[in-house]
């Protein structure tokens, strides 16, 4: 065994004791072969000595949930009391550890159009993010947020509607949301990954997601996202493949259960 990922980023918030007390375990019943992947949704917890501890324990890379790059939208929607200063320094300790980051942004947020779309590509590209991981928005029933998205729905003016009342097969595929600049914004998603990892201009990404591409940016996004995985994750190739495989092979099979076509 050389690689451990650990989803639940709990013990990042239970102080720094159980934080060591972590690491030790790691080194104590693994050995000091294991590469961790801890997931930190909250950078304001990631302090120098947080920092210093995920890399002792041999952390690969971790998950920051930037959501948006603005950050009244993050907390006021998103109820994420996070601020854009807070993730700059911690993306920074992270990086001057050799720790790389993936920051997590959603698009086709409620009221946010290609502006604020185009504002949080800006916002990763300053973190210097090693990997841009995208979704669209769709509101789960009974949440807040769902709330939300119904008061502008209702809102004549705000020109947002309902394609469809089914939730998508996947928030990487589509969003049942109809909002300006749609077509935009999800070619914005599905180019993402790359034009965070090339550093591409604002100006050229703006211009590349006003073209009628969709199928090949779907395609484009595909390939990217799971390379971009792999970098960050640093699979081998066979279990990369492998991984690739299985998740493709899941996703067919919810497809053809659900009658998606597409």
């Amino acid at each position: 065994m050389n690689v451990v990922f650990c989803q639940p980023d709990f013990f990042i918030y239970l102080g720094q004791a159980h934080l060591a007390a972590d690491v030790r375990a790691a080194r104590d019943d693994l050995g000091p072969v294991v590469r961790r992947r801890s997931f930190a949704h909250l950078a304001a917890k990631i302090d120098e000595a947080t920092a210093q501890r995920l890399a002792d324990s041999g952390c690969a890379g971790v998950t920051i949930g930037v959501e948006t790059g603005d950050e009244t939208v993050r907390r006021e929607l998103l109820n994420k009391p996070l601020s854009n200063r807070d993730i700059i320094a911690a993306v920074q300790r992270l990086h001057r550890r050799g720790i790389r980051v993936q920051t997590d942004i959603i698009f086709g947020l409620p009221g946010r159009g290609i502006d604020a779309a185009l504002q949080s590509y800006r916002f990763v590209n300053e973190l210097c993010s090693d990997f841009g991981w995208s979704s669209l928005f769709n509101p789960y029933p009974g949440t807040t947020i769902e709330r939300t998205v119904q008061t502008s729905v209702a809102d004549k003016t705000s020109c947002w509607s309902y394609r469809t009342r089914e939730l998508p097969a996947s928030y990487f595929d589509d969003t049942f949301l109809m909002f300006p600049h749609r077509r935009e914004i999800i070619n914005l998603h599905r180019l993402f990954a790359l034009a965070v990892r090339l550093r591409w201009s604002e100006k050229s990404v703006r211009r590349l997601i006003a073209l009628p591409l969709d199928p090949l940016y779907r395609v484009v996004r595909a390939v990217t996202f799971y390379l971009s995985i792999r970098r960050i994750k640093r699979l081998p190739w066979p279990a990369f493949l492998a991984e690739a495989a299985q998740v493709g092979a899941s996703a067919l099979c919810f497809r053809r259960q659900s009658g998606i076509s597409r």
